[in-house]
């Protein structure tokens, strides 16, 4: 089965579904583009929280964002309160929906039993659980622990992949792309392997059969 590989900040699923890991539902929550692959100075995730505060969707949000504005940043014990309680709204909706906890703390989301002729049902639901729960929440604390520099994507997938020995130091920002655009099928490392997919996931690539 041929498999693609995409970037996405909102996540579905297609019929021949291999893996979806990303945001549990669209992102509501404000993060400040890099202008380029150079990434951010001092001050712009606290700018990020700021700026989701302001459009906050519960007490919930308006608390953790608080609180990040405060400190500095989302706090772990937040986050795994934000995925607890939008499981539990899945849950209670009716969704299967399996979690990897990943070496760095990020949740891969793990749909079962979705299809072509359910898929808008689904998008439906997780998208009225994470409104005020994971929405504004998780790409806000994906971008803190996996890319608070604010780099493009592609040269922070490729220094994940150095930090946890998936490659060699000299692999770059550049060579992730080629490999990308390749579907990695001559990537010096499989795809499959927990610390790519860690990378992968924490970035927001899907993983989608077609």
């Amino acid at each position: 089965m041929k498999q693609k590989f995409t970037q996405k900040s909102c996540y579905g699923l297609l019929a021949a579904l291999i893996i979806v890991f990303g945001v549990s539902g669209c992102t509501r929550g404000t993060v400040v583009a890099p202008a380029d692959g150079t990434g951010h100075g001092p001050g712009w995730l606290q700018q990020s929280y700021e700026l989701s505060l302001k459009t906050a969707a519960s007490d919930f949000e308006r608390d953790v964002l608080g609180r990040a504005v405060s400190t500095g940043a989302i706090a772990p014990e937040d986050y795994e309160e934000a995925v607890s309680r939008y499981l539990s709204c899945t849950k209670s909706a009716g969704l299967v929906i399996d979690t990897v906890k990943q070496l760095n703390g990020i949740y891969q989301w793990l749909p079962q039993g979705v299809t072509d002729a359910n898929f808008q049902d689904y998008m439906d639901k997780t998208t009225r659980c994470a409104e005020g729960t994971t929405m504004a929440i998780e790409g806000l604390y994906k971008v803190q622990v996996a890319n608070p520099e604010g780099l493009d994507a592609a040269t922070a997938a490729a220094q994940c992949l150095v930090k946890y020995g998936v490659v060699e130091a000299l692999y770059s920002g550049d060579d992730f792309t080629k490999d990308l655009d390749d579907n990695f099928a001559h990537a010096e490392y499989k795809v499959t392997d927990p610390n790519v997919t860690m990378c992968l996931a924490s970035l927001g690539f899907a993983i989608s059969g077609q």
